[in-house]
């Protein structure tokens, strides 16, 4: 099944979404919002594909993609999925992802996550699905407690996957609480395992007024937490943890709780991080399992065969 945009649009993920005169009129947010998510629904009996064309389809209300169906687009670059709703609540992500199911080569941008406690992932939300080729940019979670992930987000679920994805300039911020992390990918509690390939994690923010800005590209809360995350191939770069306060951790990694020893981190670079307050980028309660990565900061250095310098 194959959806045309309203309106085509031109996008350049490093720098934001550039829009392009209309070429086609517009429709509404809502009549998109309601023709993919009646497509995705169409799909689920047999896990089928809905594949939207090029261009920009703006939506108000998240898509939710579930039981096996994939949601492909014409590569990150080309097709754009925008949450417009006005008022940021608990529904205003981009996609939740579960059952399964799979996004493919889009950009998810403007989702806006507020609310009460336990929000994840205003980009993405992964429960047991997989996000891949996409670029999820833009994308912020800001309620009073619980808040992981402003880019994609794991949390109290079946664990997942994000690959070969650009995640970028995402956010998550409070002004009371502690429990906050990953501005970029952020996972609390999960339970399943979780993989992060081959990605770039790029100037994203933890920021928190109360001091507790946790994980700017990457965090973790492992309470409960029975199965790996696993963290390979991907550059993480550029990220900021805390924005004034001095108790902030982990401006590129911040991990909590893992009495477990389950994270892994393998071949991966950390560099241009920032901690307000610390000198450091990595702050992890168990680092043996990390190695064979690079880091610009010397006391960030973890595993045997990892790397420091320029």
């Amino acid at each position: 099944m194959k959806l045309q945009p309203m309106l085509l649009a031109a996008l350049l993920c490093a720098a934001g979404i550039a829009s392009a005169d209309p070429l086609l009129p517009a429709g509404t947010a809502a009549a998109n919002t309601a023709a993919i998510q009646s497509a995705i629904d169409a799909a689920a009996p047999t896990g089928g594909t809905v594949m939207l064309g090029a261009g920009l389809f703006e939506i108000d209300s998240q898509l939710m993609v579930t039981s096996g169906v994939t949601l492909a687009g014409q590569g990150w670059e080309s097709t754009v999925i925008k949450q417009v709703a006005g008022t940021p609540s608990e529904n205003t992500r981009v996609v939740t992802v579960s059952g399964g199911a799979k996004v493919e080569r889009v950009t998810l941008t403007g989702g806006r996550l507020a609310g009460t406690n336990d929000k994840s992932g205003g980009g993405a939300y992964v429960n047991g699905g997989t996000v891949s080729w996409c670029c999820i940019t833009n994308n912020s979670v800001s309620t009073a407690n619980i808040k992981y992930g402003g880019g994609v987000g794991f949390s109290q679920g079946s664990g997942g996957q994000v690959d070969h994805c650009i995640i970028a300039d995402n956010s998550v911020s409070t002004s009371t609480g502690t429990e906050i992390g990953g501005g970029g990918i952020g996972a609390y509690r999960p339970v399943g395992p979780i993989t992060i390939d081959s990605c770039l994690v790029r100037g994203n923010r933890a920021i928190s007024t109360t001091g507790y800005g946790r994980g700017g590209g990457i965090g973790v809360e492992f309470v409960y937490q029975l199965f790996p995350v696993v963290v390979r191939n991907t550059t993480i770069v550029g990220n900021a943890a805390g924005e004034g306060e001095t108790s902030s951790k982990g401006g590129a990694v911040f991990t909590n709780n893992d009495s477990g020893k389950k994270l892994t981190m393998l071949n991966c670079i950390a560099a241009g991080n920032t901690t307000a307050g610390a000198a450091t980028t990595m702050s992890l309660n168990y680092d043996g399992g990390v190695d064979y990565c690079f880091f610009d900061i010397e006391a960030d250095k973890v595993g045997a065969n990892s790397l420091f310098g320029d």
